[in-house]
């Protein structure tokens, strides 16, 4: 079903639609609530931080390494998958004082339920 959308090149019929929100389950929303939830508490404790430039270059190296994968951009793409795998262990060592805080942050209030 999720495949005949993408199959579809850019065109959803109400069909196609209709298909994906009638197997819509409880689980999948209160899953896509979760999601939210979490990605604005990170966003909200990296907003204004050094934390934040860094996402925003991450993001685009993973834009340039999809679409040098699109272009077929051979060795592009394999600069920029490698400079990935060695920048999962730089991340952490760059954003090591925002995860400290977080997690203080985390251990000292209650993050979930206060905050909503």
């Amino acid at each position: 079903m999720y495949l005949y959308l993408l199959k579809c090149k850019g065109v959803i019929s109400l069909q196609s639609l209709n298909a994906v929100f009638s197997n819509l389950r409880m689980r999948d929303v209160v899953d896509i609530v979760i999601v939210a939830v979490v990605l604005y508490k990170l966003f909200t404790l990296i907003k204004e931080t050094r934390a934040e430039q860094l996402t925003k270059g991450i993001v685009v190296l993973l834009i340039l390494t999809k679409l040098s994968e699109w272009a077929e951009l051979f060795t592009i793409n394999w600069i920029l998958n490698n400079a990935m795998t060695v920048g999962t262990l730089a991340i952490l060592i760059v954003f090591q004082p925002e995860l400290r805080r977080g997690l203080e942050y985390i251990g000292r209030s209650r993050f979930f339920l206060l905050n909503l």
